[in-house]
């Protein structure tokens, strides 16, 4: 093993451009390990995919412990990103219903139309 490495050393080694490139490569690998060393201790964040024209996806939220789907799917990718955050956002989406079912009832009393 030492006759191995005194030949890299030795031979390999000496052109600088050579050593340059080596260099680089050994340190863009370490930085390739921490990041994903880094991603391992952080768990899962989110994954988006396309199936045809749709785009789908899941976030999870670790502050809440909380997994948020998209299985509808959305046209585009930005319109799923932002329906996924508007999901994380709510920090009661049960109360945010009632209050949408209230306003609801309210303009149909007003205008006389069943909204549903």
């Amino acid at each position: 093993m030492k006759m191995l490495i005194e030949f890299v050393e030795r031979y390999l080694m000496r052109p600088k451009r050579l050593r340059d490139a080596i260099e680089a490569v050994v340190h863009e690998n370490d930085e390739l390990l921490r990041i994903l060393k880094e991603h391992e201790e952080e768990g899962p964040t989110n994954l988006t995919w396309s199936e045809g024209d749709r785009w789908y996806g899941w976030t999870y939220n670790k502050s809440k412990g909380r997994y948020y789907f998209d299985d509808i799917g959305n046209e585009s990718l930005m319109g799923l990103w932002e329906d996924q955050w508007a999901r994380e956002a709510d920090e009661n989406p049960v109360e945010k219903i009632n209050k949408w079912s209230v306003e609801q009832i309210q303009r149909a009393k007003y205008t006389g139309e069943v909204p549903f």
